[in-house]
């Protein structure tokens, strides 16, 4: 099996006093899709079955109580998913090859695959179409849709006739483009070609449009746009300086927008790393602007010992709740909403690193009915009941300086710059440890020690295969 999941990265401060409730914990996984109708939970996570050779797993939950209902083998990892409730079809975007992808399961990853279609009447009947017994832990056959290009996301359209797939052309120069499949004819019936690279896709509030993330530019900036489906027409395009990594709808239109400001300058020594949330607030590696689309405007979060780094967004279906987490790091911040389309408009309610202990951070899962929260590493929190006091500690004597383009955690006493590499991210981002593999433990990097409560483990994330790696910055190329 791959290893332990998301853990505290490299650049993430060592735990504070924001330790928050913890809901219940399920296995890790790397996508997750629901049903609510039905009340059920699907996630998907990695099989390994030597060195080189990793697969998927599917588990079903039941709601809200999270209750294992089956557990099935897949012929393919997946790393995003949707959900066709009235047809009682799933939708996996797959992985060739999840060894030279080199996910980070903290991430809402891509990768190149193609589409894996899972009839689910079978998983809950307990038997195939000829009437055959589905045992748990079987295999488990889908209908494939050819991509074998690089696929960034999947939507469905309201009344369940279009797949949407967000995908990067392998041939150069490359480009991406929104592809349409036909869900009855199970094919690609149109696509188009978009004016940017572009990295991510959501489905906008009015559920017939799409939202586009495009990528980080070598203007340092990237935009977000509006995808038309009806006209098939990229429109509306806001510009940020820095890198977009995700954006929450907002009902009546626009979102919320996370942007990372462009990395300093290589060369000299940079200053000491923003704070967030202020004085005894947690020092992160990489700190996200939010920004409502509507007018690229600030948000100005005001005073708090904030705990995320604001790279993933998510609201409730009322956007009375804004959930913050921390791109590959630690912290999840939840705002009361008393205004959304105000910059001044949140008012933070709960801030926590921890749950019961577990390491809180990286992209979630809300599930629709904006009653829970699922992060990749199996940690469930009830958003009616998250507590916390607030972020973590600065180390004692302060600390020191973090070199360009991000680093490591500032070593308690202070002074000093933290030298590149040794496991720690280099100036500008990128790469992954030396080691991945370890034959002498079956093909996995062995799982840290347990960590104890409040004070989580540090090591770098693993992924698929073994593979040890690093936090990177989104806009490194």
């Amino acid at each position: 099996m791959p290893g332990p999941g998301p853990q505290p990265g490299p650049g993430d401060p060592p735990a504070g006093n924001g330790d928050g409730n913890l809901k219940l914990k399920i296995e890790g996984f790397y996508t997750a899709a629901f049903d609510s109708e039905k009340k059920e939970v699907y996630t998907i996570d990695a099989r390994q079955l030597d060195p080189r050779t990793v697969k998927g797993s599917l588990r079903r939950y039941s709601y809200p109580d999270f209750k294992t209902l089956n557990r099935f083998k897949l012929p393919q990892l997946g790393v995003r998913a949707t959900l066709d409730a009235k047809a009682g079809l799933l939708y996996v975007a797959t992985v060739t090859n999840p060894i030279a992808a080199q996910l980070d399961q903290r991430d809402n990853a891509s990768a190149s695959g193609d589409i894996a279609i899972y009839d689910l009447k079978p998983i809950r009947d307990g038997k195939t179409a000829d009437g055959k017994v589905l045992d748990d832990g079987s295999e488990l056959k889908p209908v494939l849709i050819s991509v074998k290009q690089m696929i960034h996301a999947i939507e469905l359209s309201a009344d369940g006739k279009m797949l949407y797939v967000l995908i990067t052309g392998s041939a150069l120069p490359k480009k991406s483009y929104v592809v349409v499949i036909d869900t009855e004819l199970r094919k690609e019936t149109s696509r188009k070609v978009l004016p940017e690279l572009a990295k991510d896709m959501a489905k906008a509030s009015d559920g017939k449009n799409l939202l586009i993330i495009e990528e980080f530019a070598k203007t340092k900036t990237a935009s977000v746009l509006t995808f038309d489906t009806a006209a098939m027409a990229a429109i509306n395009p806001v510009s940020f300086s820095g890198a977009v990594v995700d954006v929450a709808p907002l009902i009546g239109g626009g979102a919320m927008v996370s942007v990372l400001p462009p990395a300093p300058p290589a060369g000299g020594v940079g200053g000491p790393p923003m704070q967030p949330g202020g004085p005894g607030a947690p020092v992160h590696q990489f700190n996200f602007k939010m920004f409502l689309l509507k007018g690229s405007t600030e948000m100005d979060l005001g005073v708090g010992n904030r705990s995320a780094n604001n790279g993933y967004l998510e609201y409730d279906p009322d956007n009375k709740r804004l959930f913050v987490s921390s791109y590959r790091g630690q912290g999840l911040d939840v705002y009361e909403v008393a205004d959304a389309t105000a910059a001044n408009g949140l008012k933070l309610k709960s801030s926590i690193r921890t749950a019961k202990g577990e390491f809180v951070g990286g992209h979630f899962f809300s599930v629709p009915d904006g009653k829970t929260l699922m992060f990749h590493n199996g940690v469930v929190i009830d958003t009616n009941n998250v507590i916390g006091s607030g972020g973590g500690v600065i180390p004692p004597g302060g600390g020191g300086v973090i070199p360009p383009g991000g680093g490591g955690v500032i070593p308690p006493g202070g002074g000093g710059v933290i030298p590149p590499g040794g496991g720690v991210v280099p100036p500008g981002g990128g790469g992954v440890v030396p080691g991945g593999v370890n034959p002498g433990m079956g093909g996995v990097i062995p799982p840290p020690p347990p960590p104890k409560k409040g004070k989580p483990t540090n090591p770098a994330p693993v992924g698929p295969g073994g593979a040890a790696t690093t936090p990177s910055r989104p806009d490194a190329t």
